[in-house]
């Protein structure tokens, strides 16, 4: 969003947020971009939890429908969708996150961590999309600088089958928000291949 967001006209949305903290307002800030580029959450709980426990801690209900609605009508706007969590976080007792994904008929780019563990939890997750007929329009790496970056992404590029779209190497320590863009600008997507998939 802080690259894109403003000449691609991007819509953020994440319809699931559990816990007190606001992954919308937090990328809106990183962002700088206005309100009108974020869609409210369809859901919020305040415990931090997958949201199928999230949401029985006060008594509510998810309904998928609703989401499925939502998410199939943004298929024709520029949207960037963020998920809750992982492919197998469960929305409520009988589905789960990637469900969503498959019934509104979405596609996908693959966030994928470089530290240790990483080739594990994202050769699953390509499993998981493959067997769900998602597509899965690459792999994009974002994490800090560690001895296990350079390998974990070669090693995840020979076994996924994925197209590697680059990696961002996350700043060493916290910035202001105004230098989080300047630093996106310069280092995300460096080959433009993200927008490439987006557009």
């Amino acid at each position: 969003m802080a690259k894109y967001g403003a000449q691609e006209n991007l819509r953020y949305f994440k319809p699931i947020q559990t816990g007190d903290e606001i992954d919308r307002e937090q990328v809106m800030t990183l962002s700088g971009l206005d309100s009108e580029n974020f869609l409210s959450e369809t859901y919020h709980f305040q415990f931090p939890a997958s949201p199928h426990w999230a949401a029985e801690k006060e008594n509510k209900a998810i309904d998928v429908f609703v989401l499925r609605q939502q998410l199939l009508n943004l298929r024709t706007q520029p949207a960037l969708i963020e998920g809750a969590g992982g492919l197998y976080v469960p929305i409520t007792r009988h589905q789960y996150i990637i469900d969503l994904i498959q019934e509104a008929k979405l596609s996908t780019i693959l966030i994928a961590p470089t530290d240790l563990g990483a080739i594990n939890q994202t050769i699953l997750s390509v499993t998981a999309l493959d067997a769900k007929n998602i597509e899965c329009l690459g792999i994009y790496f974002v994490g800090k600088n560690n001895p296990y970056r350079e390998n974990n992404i070669q090693t995840i590029e020979a076994m996924s089958g994925k197209k590697l779209l680059g990696e961002f190497i996350l700043p060493k320590h916290e910035i202001t928000p105004s230098d989080f863009r300047a630093y996106a600008e310069q280092h995300f997507d460096k080959n433009g291949l993200v927008r490439e998939a987006l557009i």
